[in-house]
């Protein structure tokens, strides 16, 4: 074979059999992986045509990516954890709200963010350096079963301590594919979003084809339509469920996660305001509600004022009637609504952002006392 197919060493001997022309196509594929994770038209194509919920991630790591340098933006503010927040938050309506004291709000939920997404996201949250995090976690953030194919989208090393002290050498052995897919993932953003990409990319070309080129508008961050909720036999069905929510392997990983992520936002300087999400009251017929609500309520109130974070309680927010949900766990825009104006009181009390206009809650919607592990 000609010499010159391989790299050699300098006193002629092969020192790696690598074709060049292979070499050249790994050297080419790196820079156009460079360029591409620099490019603001390739992230803001991804932003904009994300769907909500079935490409939270990628619309994420687009947000992360086009976000201005803190110094530009230093009173912004993040609302973080599952689609309950990214349902249950209208970020423009607190703009509106709070924008006069150049604060600027971030919706940055997830579906299905649980304890050990939320750790593995802080490195990434605090690199943007915000003023504050809003946090609205609720029974499903740390009484749910996890999926661990999950991790793939959001793994951060931050995890490998946890992984291993929360299991056995054989568990880890039976997911060595995630784990290897996982740091794939955090070396190659594209090869970890390749799944949403693509069907957002082909959902594009379909359009072009069907109806020529359209404007890139951007897509709704709620998936549920205004007005809507489920039936009655939805609520009925789920609501005679037991034990959908529970204590299992994986409830003191979440609650453990949780108390790092605090820990790790507070030593960066920056507030984090933690509130209970609304849930329907239906909810509370499929776990043990007495128990575990009170073993939440404890954790999160007990570890307040240790850690330094503020925490307002469900028994501080005004009930939530029937009909402003969507379904068990989310609002719909009725509850988004009213639940977005309880958030713009409790920042105001935090001390972020001058309001443009009166508060749209009535009287009894405002809050009390800001609660800390007193």
């Amino acid at each position: 074979m000609p010499r010159n197919s391989f790299t050699s060493s300098s006193d002629g001997t092969v020192a790696h059999k690598l074709p060049l022309g292979l070499i050249g196509a790994i050297v080419l594929t790196l820079l156009t992986h460079v360029w591409i994770l620099n490019s603001e038209s390739f992230w803001r194509f991804f932003q904009l045509r994300a769907v909500a919920a079935r490409d939270d991630n990628v619309r994420l790591e687009a947000d992360f990516r086009l976000m201005p340098p803190a110094e530009a933006d230093p009173a912004r503010v993040f609302l973080v954890g599952s689609s309950q927040t990214r349902e249950g938050i209208d970020v423009g309506m607190l703009n509106e709200r709070l924008g006069g004291g150049g604060v600027k709000l971030y919706n940055l939920g997830i579906s299905g963010a649980q304890g050990l997404d939320m750790l593995m996201l802080a490195p990434r949250l605090i690199e943007h350096r915000p003023a504050a995090m809003v946090w609205v976690p609720s029974i499903h953030t740390f009484y749910f079963s996890y999926d661990t194919s999950k991790i793939k989208m959001v793994f951060d090393p931050v995890l490998t301590p946890g992984w291993v002290r929360h299991h056995e050498l054989a568990r880890l052995w039976r997911e060595r594919d995630t784990l290897i897919e996982a740091y794939l993932g955090l070396a190659f953003p594209i090869y970890r979003y390749r799944d949403q990409m693509a069907r957002i990319s082909l959902a594009w070309m379909q359009q072009v084809a069907f109806h020529g080129p359209q404007p890139l508008e951007p897509q709704s961050l709620y998936k549920f339509k205004p007005g809507q909720m489920r039936d009655e036999r939805y609520f009925a069905r789920y609501g005679k469920v037991k034990d959908m929510f529970k204590s299992d392997e994986w409830t003191q990983w979440h609650q453990e996660s949780f108390l790092d992520f605090a820990r790790l936002v507070s030593e960066a300087g920056i507030r984090l305001i933690v509130i209970d999400a609304p849930i329907h009251p239906m909810t509370r017929n499929t776990y043990d509600h007495q128990r575990i609500d009170k073993e939440l309520h404890d954790l999160l109130r007990e570890n307040a004022e240790r850690i330094g974070y503020s925490y307002y309680s469900a028994d501080q927010l005004p009930p939530f009637e029937e009909a402003e949900y969507a379904d068990f766990l989310h609002l719909n825009v009725n509850g988004r609504n009213r639940l977005t104006g309880i958030i713009a009181d409790i920042l105001e009390r935090e001390g972020f952002g001058s309001p443009k206009g009166e508060s749209n809650q009535d009287p009894a919607a405002k809050l009390v006392t800001r609660q800390t592990g007193s």
